[in-house]
């Protein structure tokens, strides 16, 4: 079945093999078509490139024909609509012209029409003149007696107005005085009530602020109550720093038995850690019906290797007499051979059942030097050990220490068992100490903190009655101070009041007295009236004569206005004569001028009109030709839009062909990367080149391979057998190698727990750590292949990987950055 399983394997790591080949070679093959394939279509780009600027060279020249045609057709049309323009401008001059002589012709009327005007009324307006000149002196003397009559009126109106003003003056000054006294009284009478009423304010006042034995008594008892306040916070404040100090001292005494707590529990967790892996790897080993021989055995440290290389396997054999092998020995060593002088039996220093006491009075302890002397004095059935392994038999045979045997280290583990068990329960107490006493400490440390609470809330209600009570006394102290500078403002006020009432008294006494002293108003009314009827007299006598000579002066000044006027009439209408005439001769020369021009004007549309005939055939002529290159250069056109699509499906076809060699490059990187693992796992599972697995596999040569899915479908069935054969035949190979890979799993069991023992702190720091370099290490490599990948896959440019948001590796995140050819990365 070993044979079948070697030769499946064989077969299996063969097919995988050339699998592996096949798929290399395939992908090469594919490389070196798509090599020329690009090749030939870096040609076809380079062609298509070519046709594309010739064509793109020969626009221009053609471009310059169309657009000289263009330019040369666009001044020949210019010049129609000039012609055009200036047909229209012909027509217009002269509808102009013709309009115009009409219009000279009115004016030159109407200019004559005015001159004849101008005639007539120079001639009335100088009659008019003479009239007004022969009435003027008439009047002159009617107006000297009017002024004379007016100057006397004006100076009876001055001579009774100043009469009128003394009296009026007089009565203004007496009503003015008697008001002024009216206003004294009145107002002596007023200063006097408000006195009187602000003495008697101040007095009510006065005895209501008044202190009174109330007061003092109240402000006395504030006084008692604020001493008394405040020597209760300065007690609970005294009191709040002591609990506070004490509440220190508890946290720093809890702090300081917190630590030695924690060093204990977690001496005591690290030791039942390892209590309980050493038990779980015993447990593991003593799987079976019957209990081993080793279980019950002890032996002082140090000599677990001497009694593993006396007794070897048979430590795991059972007691029970039902086992298939047991220890049946007898309870004491009486009638067993001495062993050689100076020898000490093992029995010194294992504890072990009566069924092996005979066995170990028959082992020797010996240093490694005189074991080979010793050896010679044996008896049958006795041994010698050293405590390191060696082994010396009766019958000559000898066996050196290498290393440590799976017994010995079952003993070494069972030993280290019992100590951890002692060191457990000394470190349990020494934990439970810790325990108490930082609990012990956690308590003392809340009764501090329950009683500082409490004194901070003494401590703050004293506070808050002290200020109360001072707030109370400060009130009272400030209302007392005030009522005193109160009564003192009140008494000067007093005494002030008292003064100015008896001012106030004064001059009220001497205004009633100026008052009757004042003249009689009703004498001095009648004297007004009498004085403002005279003057009303004289001004209506003054305003008549006034009136009278201004009617005549106001008509002398009409006359000779009116003559001044006649005058600027005259000068106007003989201007307005000359204008005329003037006007006359310029609109008859501008009429003869626009006659003439008229005549001249007419005759323009027909020269006009024989050069638009001509100017038609050139643009017929331009328009040919603008046509012909027009169509020239749309051609060209095309043909350049035509080499550009040409030139981008070359390129496309390029870059394609280069993407394609990419992707196969990678294949092929690929497949040569399972080629080379195909061979390492031939290696290891069979330990032959890939080249000698036929043989092993014994395959025919020419003879059709099997595929792969059979081979390993047969594989699995061979090592399912393999599995199921169990452990029927003790002295078959399978079992042997089952017990091998036993003895390597409780081997490396060992090992991982002696490991796991010495590096449980430091475990997870080394994962993390291994697996940031493992990530980095392979963070580079994919980055390294994803920039040269991006490379070829673009024909230049550049990208990269970048870890983002952490420095931890195993917490980063990933941001990918690239940039075609000609782009900058940012």
């Amino acid at each position: 079945l070993s044979g079948d399983i070697r030769r499946a394997e064989a077969a299996s790591a063969f097919l995988r093999w050339k699998e592996a080949v096949e798929a290399r070679d395939a992908a090469g093959e594919h490389l070196k078509d798509v090599a020329a394939l690009i090749e030939e279509t870096a040609r076809a780009s380079a062609n298509a490139s070519t046709a594309q600027a010739e064509a793109h060279a020969a626009l221009d020249p053609l471009r310059l024909d169309e657009a000289a045609a263009a330019a040369a057709l666009h001044r020949l049309n210019v010049a129609r609509e000039n012609l055009d323009d200036e047909a229209a401008r012909a027509e217009t001059e002269i509808r102009r012209l013709t309009q115009e002589s009409e219009r000279l012709g009115h004016d030159l009327e109407r200019e004559r029409s005015l001159q004849r005007d101008a005639e007539d009324a120079v001639d009335t307006l100088s009659r008019e003149a003479a009239g007004l000149s022969e009435r003027e002196a008439a009047e002159r003397e009617r107006i000297d007696a009017a002024r004379t009559r007016f100057d006397a009126a004006s100076e009876t109106v001055r001579a009774t107005e100043a009469a009128f003003d003394e009296r009026s003056k007089e009565s203004a000054e007496v009503d003015a005085r008697r008001r002024a006294i009216a206003a004294a009284i009145d107002m002596a009478e007023r200063r006097l009530a408000r006195a009187a009423g602000q003495i008697a304010q101040l007095s009510d006042e006065k005895a209501r602020i008044a202190p009174t034995p109330e007061q003092a008594a109240a402000l006395e008892t504030a006084t008692q109550r604020f001493s008394a306040a405040e020597d209760a916070a300065r007690a609970a404040e005294a009191a709040h720093h002591r609990a506070e100090e004490e509440r220190a001292s508890a946290e720093a005494n809890e702090q300081a038995l917190k630590a030695p707590r924690q060093k204990a529990e977690q001496s005591l967790s690290e030791l039942r850690a390892e209590r309980d892996a050493l038990k779980r790897v015993l447990s593991s080993q003593a799987d079976g019906d019957w209990a081993p021989l080793i279980q019950s055995v002890s032996v002082e440290p140090g000599f677990e290797n001497a009694l593993a290389a006396a007794l070897g396997d048979d430590l795991f054999a059972a007691l029970d007499g039902a086992a298939p092998a047991y220890w049946g020995g007898r309870a004491d060593g009486a009638g067993a051979p001495a062993l050689p002088a100076g020898v000490e039996p093992l029995s010194h220093f294992v504890s072990a059942p009566d069924a092996l006491a005979l066995r170990l009075s028959m082992i020797g302890v010996v240093d490694a030097g005189d074991g080979a002397r010793l050896a010679l004095s044996l008896a049958p059935g006795q041994r010698l050990v050293t405590r390191a392994g060696d082994l010396w038999r009766w019958d000559g045979f000898v066996s050196r220490a290498e290393a440590k045997t799976t017994a010995a280290i079952r003993l070494e583990q069972q030993n280290r068992l019992t100590k951890l068990e002692k060191d457990l329960s000394v470190a349990e107490e020494r934990a439970l100490q810790a325990i108490e006493a930082h609990r012990a400490a956690q308590e003392c440390l809340t009764r501090a903190q329950g009683v500082e609470r409490d004194a901070r809330g003494l401590f703050t209600e004293a506070r808050r009655a002290f200020d109360a009570a001072r707030a109370r006394l400060s009130d009272l102290q400030r209302e007392n101070e005030r009522a005193t500078t109160r009564l003192a403002s009140i008494a000067d006020a007093l005494a002030l009041a008292q003064t100015e009432k008896a001012d106030y008294q004064s001059e009220l006494s001497a205004a009633q007295s100026e008052r009757a002293a004042l003249p009689d108003p009703n004498v001095i009314a009648e004297a007004l009236a009498f004085a403002r009827d005279a003057a009303s007299r004289a001004r209506s006598e003054a305003t008549e004569a006034r009136a009278a000579h201004n009617d005549l002066t106001r008509e002398a000044q009409m006359r000779a206005q009116r003559i001044d006027e006649i005058a600027r009439e005259k000068s106007v209408w003989a201007t307005r004569g000359e204008t005329a005439a003037n006007r006359t001769d310029e609109i008859a020369a501008r009429l003869a001028a626009t006659v003439s021009a008229l005549e001249t004007a007419t005759g323009l549309p027909g020269e006009i009109e024989e050069k638009r005939v001509a100017l038609l055939d050139q643009i017929g002529a331009a328009e040919g030709r603008r046509r012909e290159a027009g169509d020239a250069l749309a051609l060209a056109v095309a043909h350049a839009a035509e080499t550009d699509r040409a030139a981008k499906a070359a390129d496309a076809a390029s870059a394609e062909a280069r993407e394609a060699r990419a992707r196969l490059e990678a294949q092929s990187e690929a497949a040569i990367a399972r080629v080379e693992e195909a061979a390492l796992l031939a290696q290891e599972s069979c330990n032959a080149a890939p080249e000698d697995l036929p043989a092993i596999a014994e395959f025919k040569d020419g003879a059709e391979l099997p595929t792969r899915a059979d081979i390993d479908a047969r594989l699995d069935r061979y090592k399912r057998e393999r599995e199921n054969l169990g452990g029927v035949n003790l002295r078959a190979d399978e079992e042997m190698q089952e017990v091998s890979a036993r003895l390597e799993e409780l081997t490396k069991e060992r090992e991982d727990c002696d490991g796991a023992i010495r590096k449980l702190r430091a475990a997870i720091g080394s994962l993390n750590r291994e697996a940031r370099e493992r990530l980095n290490a392979a963070f580079e490599t994919v980055n390294a292949n994803f920039s040269r990948l991006f490379t070829r896959l673009f024909n230049g440019g550049q990208a990269e990987l970048r870890l983002i948001d952490s420095e931890d590796v195993l917490e980063a995140g990933l941001e990918i950055y690239a940039s075609p050819p000609g782009k900058k990365l940012a």
